[in-house]
């Protein structure tokens, strides 16, 4: 919230333990520092976003739909997703083009897109054997694409509506 409200190189932990209604010491406890408090407050998003995605019936059924019905409507959850949670969607896009995201945050995302193996193998059965760098990059893009239209929908600076029907 914090983040969405101020911009990340403003924030302060003051303001963040202020929002949470609990001492700055307390969240110090917790979170040794900003940079450790907002790179997991990422990666928490981040494996949520990965959960809704593998979640979907779809990847449990994968035979269920044609792929790309069913692709559309796994991007189109992730979408409403991020449109009905602004807080997430913009400390998203703000932490991600930071001086915050760090080679660390960066293998540490590596590493949980390990979730991601049901979503990696559909696409695998539909497109046949992928170098793995490459799946990820595609569901990786697709994601950041995503992201980035939504906090422009979030801003006002493209109509909700016109973007869903483009899409």
């Amino acid at each position: 919230h914090t983040v969405a409200e101020i911009g990340i190189e403003n924030i302060r932990t003051k303001d963040v333990a202020a929002y949470a209604g609990f001492s700055e010491a307390t969240m110090f406890r917790y979170f040794p520092s900003k940079e450790i408090l907002l790179r997991d407050t990422f990666l928490s998003i981040d494996a949520k976003l990965a959960s809704i995605m593998t979640d979907s019936s779809y990847f449990r059924n994968p035979d269920a739909a044609p792929f790309e019905l069913a692709a559309y409507a796994v991007w189109h959850k992730l979408y409403r997703y991020l449109i009905d949670h602004r807080e997430e969607t913009l400390f998203l896009i703000r932490y991600r083009y930071s001086s915050f995201y760090t080679d660390d945050v960066r293998s540490r995302l590596q590493a949980n897109n390990g979730g991601l193996e049901k979503v990696f193998a559909v696409f695998e059965k539909h497109f046949g054997k992928t170098d793995p760098s490459r799946r990820t990059f595609l569901v990786g893009y697709a994601l950041e694409l995503t992201v980035c239209l939504v906090e422009k929908i979030l801003s006002g600076r493209v109509d909700d509506n016109a973007a869903a029907e483009q899409a």
